[in-house]
């Protein structure tokens, strides 16, 4: 049973360090704006068909609108690409020249390996179709040339979105065991040391053990960071290993091949630190690295199986696994009254169409931000805020103007819920503008909503925000 314990306390280490690992891919890819780039490209090859398709033609001024309104955030207004690559008010008014100004706009936007910050990172098929079906019609094209040409749009945007996205995958998996093996060397995690350890001390490895319940809400469904910033997370694994080395974990730069001087843990080692051992401590950390670089998701399930086999044997089993098998409602009334609410819901005319963002690690006395804002006027907006003990905030009813903004400082409670609930009487869009600073005005995070309505129909943003443990 030790060695089971060993075992199941071993992958919960590996996924807390593969989650920092994950956060710190975030944060470069942030840094970098892949996600934005890769759409920059996706829409670059979308337009690049207009220009001849089947006797449509779409001159290079009205490709370029295309590609703003598609990738411009309304949001973040003067950062997107129709504010930063447009030709500038010398451009002649028509003619060819004008064109060929147009035409250098959207080689140069291709060509940037940084798109501008307003550009969206992720877009959907709907969104693509209808801006181009209304420039399509703008442009004069007939009503009934209209479907086929947006028809061949969506099937061409979901094959390249697809390609795209396989490949920057599988680019990513790379690039995360690089950071595992990066990350293994710098703060000296040593996988078989690890274990070892968990091996000659039980209640070590039961302690660790035990952290599997909490891993899993951490990993419930939820992204661990929200516009991660590079140095925050490298403070954080930092934190991460000092915690750890607190509890006794063999990690950090107290151990062998960092420490040089035959400190209190160096002498755990070998006292003359020769070759064959040099050799099997870098196979180790680069081997403890790959591992890491797996991935929390990967750790956590196997941590999960692991615990699954311990409760064969009378060992404890996780929350997880006690909810599988009886009723997590706390009696049959809620059960009742949950069923209700979703029959309600199915048969409610209005579609609710739900988006979902999580902000983690917060400091508390920071203050969120919220502002949202519409394009035909006739939107209505509800905002709630929500904290863990029971205290609701509400902003805004039902008949709210439109553009508006809210704040409250974060304080008090552990968990906050926000809801914002968009009602489109007329089709038209909205977005909502999620942005969580410190007291000095310093931006911790930020999130935007984009919104492209359809008559009648309802949406709504949830974001959880979760503070920083004292």
């Amino acid at each position: 049973m030790n060695y089971l314990d060993a075992a199941i306390g071993f992958a919960v280490v590996m996924a807390v360090f593969a989650g920092a690992a994950t956060a710190v891919n975030e944060a470069i890819k942030q840094l970098l704006r892949s996600k934005a780039r890769n759409a920059v490209s996706v829409i670059n090859k979308i337009q690049a068909q207009l220009e001849d398709y089947n006797g449509v033609k779409l001159s290079a001024e009205q490709r370029f609108n295309l590609i703003t309104s598609i990738l411009d955030n309304p949001v973040l207004p003067g950062k997107g690409i129709g504010s930063n690559l447009a030709p500038g008010p010398k451009t002649p008014p028509s003619g060819d020249d004008r064109d060929a100004a147009f035409e250098l706009s959207i080689k140069t936007l291709a060509a940037k390996k940084l798109p501008p910050l307003g550009t969206f990172p992720k877009i959907s098929t709907e969104h693509v179709c209808r801006r181009t079906a209304d420039a399509l019609l703008a442009a004069g094209v007939e009503p009934t040339v209209l479907e086929s040409v947006v028809s061949k749009i969506s099937r061409d945007f979901d094959y390249y979105t697809s390609s795209i996205s396989t490949r920057f995958q599988r680019n990513a998996k790379l690039v995360s065991l690089v950071i595992g093996v990066v990350i293994a060397f710098a703060f000296n995690i040593n996988g078989y040391r690890i274990l070892d350890t968990f091996i000659e001390n039980p209640a070590l490895s039961q302690t660790f053990a035990s952290q599997l319940e909490t891993l899993e809400q951490d990993l419930s469904g939820e992204d661990r960071v929200t516009d991660p910033v590079l140095a925050e997370e490298l403070e954080k694994l930092k934190e991460s290993v000092d915690g750890a080395a607190k509890q006794g974990l063999p990690v950090g730069l107290g151990y062998r091949p960092h420490c040089l001087a035959s400190t209190s843990t160096c002498a755990r080692s070998v006292e003359r630190y020769e070759w064959p051992q040099k050799w099997r401590d870098f196979l180790m950390l680069l081997l403890t690295g790959l591992l890491i670089g797996l991935g929390a998701p990967f750790w956590f399930d196997v941590a999960k199986r692991l615990a699954t086999v311990r409760s064969w044997f009378g060992g404890k089993s996780t929350a997880a696994e006690a909810k599988s098998g009886r009723d997590s409602l706390k009696s049959t009334d809620d059960r009742r009254s949950m069923i209700d609410e979703v029959i309600e819901d199915a048969k409610n005319e209005r579609s609710i169409r739900p988006m979902y963002k999580t902000f983690r690690g917060i400091e508390h006395g920071a203050v969120l931000k919220v502002t949202v804002s519409d394009t035909g006027g006739k939107t209505r907006c509800s905002a709630d805020l929500e904290d863990d003990t029971g205290d609701q905030i509400r902003w805004s009813n039902a008949n709210l103007k439109f553009p508006a903004e809210a704040s409250h400082v974060l304080t008090g409670a552990d968990r906050y819920s926000l809801l914002i609930d968009f009602f489109f009487a007329d089709a038209d869009s909205a977005a909502a503008r999620i942005c969580i600073e410190k007291a000095d005005g310093t931006k911790i995070a930020e999130h935007a909503f984009s919104v492209n309505g359809e008559d009648d129909k309802a949406y709504s943003a949830q974001v959880t925000i979760r503070m920083k443990r004292s």
